[in-house]
């Protein structure tokens, strides 16, 4: 048993590391707004933020080791190099016009709305608005998308806290959402948990399987057992 002076001298003691601690994550928040704004004010940040992945954070740190010298590298090949980056040769793939998840043109990037990338739910028009509905009534907090779009599109995955823009049909923003898990996973690998997560109704997995190979079928890009999908967790952060 404890000395009452003993448990209070431990008291004082853990108070004085949680107000360290709190001094500390203030600090940290503090020399984060101030990196931003000043990210924000610089010349280059509209072309690191249209770099798939980064956000306002991770732009001012390749910023700042980067540096803004335009005559620092001779031509973008030693800036890759710099980098540690190389180019990566992607097997070619179908072009088509829908998606479950993304819609865009063969080789573009997906836009880009208040330095996020963008997430356009199925097909534009009654589909679309009724996948954004559930998002936003909380009812769907995953979906899933074909891996071969990812190359067409020379866009990299999604990854845990990365933050991306819900658009409606007319490319108008609606909410804000954040990527919690991503898994790879053969369309004949997909588990009833992540199939239910899509909240859109199916009451098993061979309904959700009958589905979206339905779907995708319809779009022009079949599926088998073993076509490789990206499956995405989320939550919604901010609507509209």
């Amino acid at each position: 048993m404890r000395l009452p002076a003993l448990e209070d001298a431990f008291g004082q003691q853990l108070l004085a590391l949680l107000q360290q601690l709190d001094a500390s994550c203030q600090a940290a928040e503090d020399l984060a707004e101030a990196a931003t704004t000043a990210f924000h004010q610089h010349a280059d940040s509209e072309i690191l933020l249209s770099s798939a992945g980064l956000g306002l954070t991770p732009g001012a740190r390749v910023l700042a080791e980067l540096g803004d010298d335009q005559a620092r590298f001779a031509d973008a090949r030693e800036l890759e190099s710099y980098a540690g980056s190389t180019a990566i040769a992607r097997p070619p793939v179908r072009s088509r016009d829908g998606e479950r998840t993304r819609t865009g043109r063969r080789g573009s990037m997906w836009p880009r709305v208040n330095g996020m990338r963008a997430l356009e739910l199925g097909t534009s028009g009654e589909m679309r608005e009724r996948l954004n509905a559930l998002v936003l009534a909380g009812r769907k907090t995953a979906t899933t998308g074909l891996l071969a779009e990812y190359v067409e599109e020379t866009e990299g995955l999604e990854f845990a806290g990365e933050r991306l823009a819900l658009l409606g049909n007319d490319g108008e923003y609606v909410a804000t959402i954040e990527i919690i898990g991503v898994e790879l996973a053969p369309f004949g690998g997909v588990t009833w948990e992540h199939a239910a997560a899509e909240g859109e109704g199916d009451r098993s997995l061979d309904e959700w399987r009958t589905g979206h190979s339905r779907f995708w079928a319809g779009v022009g890009t079949p599926v088998d057992e073993e076509t490789p999908l990206v499956c995405l967790r989320f939550r919604l952060v901010e609507p509209s």
